[in-house]
């Protein structure tokens, strides 16, 4: 009407964990366009929020469109956890897009990404964590048996994302307080990339631990899947991280472990083997109510 254009789009749809319902209003008026979209996700916990946009669209003298994005603040939650959405501003032009500080905050844990995209290789996006919380990241994603916690630092690096092989990597995640499975492991270092051909993350995890002795995480998380395969290379390592794979028939695991340990599967049914030696083992057994404990023996796990 009169120059203006206004759109107003509802739509909900299912998800692995209850459903989404996303809104999309949109206002458009002499090269600008004002849009907000929101969604709500019904679970026990909250998780919403809206992005709101305002682009002003221009062209060169050659005619080729030019796209001035402000992101407007805004706030998200995930999880019962509100993130504040900064003003940030996003360009496209001739085939690049440069972001400016787009970032999401929330006390001291913050995400956000500078740099461009394009087909230029050398162009490159920096997504930059800081201090964010695993332990929130997985019980949001609630992947059966697959739960790691601690406190993310680290810079991601992305470019050829224009490409069909996309370069992405990290040259050092550092996580304080790796826990897995509710069990700490340790000060872990880890180095991560992005396989085309296999379209999986790469991952090497160095795990600092609190007796001195270093263990490893090597393997992949298979995307297109939704599997994985993690090679455990234990050192005296805390044995709890088995306690979900041996709930049949104990609810407490206490203890160091060392050798070696395979997970894989996909993420609805992981599987576990490996051999290791019980450096001090202890364990209830349910059944009888009774703590039973080894030292110096080999455990094969199947």
């Amino acid at each position: 009407e009169a120059g203006n254009v206004s759109v107003v789009a509802h739509t909900l749809f299912p998800l692995k964990q209850g459903k989404a319902a996303v809104t999309l209003n949109a206002n458009g008026i002499n090269d600008r366009l004002d849009a907000d979209l929101a969604w709500r996700v019904a679970r026990e916990t909250d998780f919403h929020g809206n992005l709101n946009m305002s682009s002003f669209f221009d062209r060169d003298e050659e005619g080729k469109m030019i796209i001035d994005i402000d992101v407007n603040p805004s706030q998200l939650v995930f999880n019962d956890k509100p993130w504040q959405v900064d003003p940030a501003k996003v360009s496209v032009h001739d085939g690049v897009i440069k972001v400016d500080n787009l970032c999401g905050h929330s006390d001291d844990q913050f995400v956000k990404i500078n740099g461009e995209a394009s087909k230029n290789p050398e162009s490159e996006l920096c997504l930059e964590l800081n201090d964010i919380s695993l332990d929130y990241v997985f019980e949001t994603l609630n992947i059966n048996h697959v739960t790691f916690g601690g406190q993310a630092t680290g810079k991601f690096y992305a470019s050829d994302l224009f490409s069909k092989a996309p370069r992405l990597y990290t040259p050092v995640l550092h996580v304080a307080g790796l826990s897995y499975n509710n069990a700490l492991m340790g000060d872990t270092d880890i180095k991560s990339r992005w396989l085309n051909d296999e379209k999986a993350v790469e991952l090497d995890a160095d795990i600092a631990q609190t007796n001195g002795l270093h263990s490893r995480i090597k393997g992949a998380i298979f995307a297109a899947d939704d599997s994985l395969y993690l090679d455990f290379d234990a050192h005296r390592a805390n044995v709890g991280f088995l306690k979900p794979y041996m709930s049949a028939f104990t609810s407490d695991v206490q203890g160091e472990v060392s050798g070696n340990a395979i997970l894989f599967g996909n993420f609805k049914t992981i599987n576990l083997k490996g051999d290791i030696k019980a450096d001090s083992l202890k364990f209830k057994l349910d059944y009888t109510n009774v703590y039973y404990t080894c030292s110096g023996d080999s455990v094969h796990m199947k």
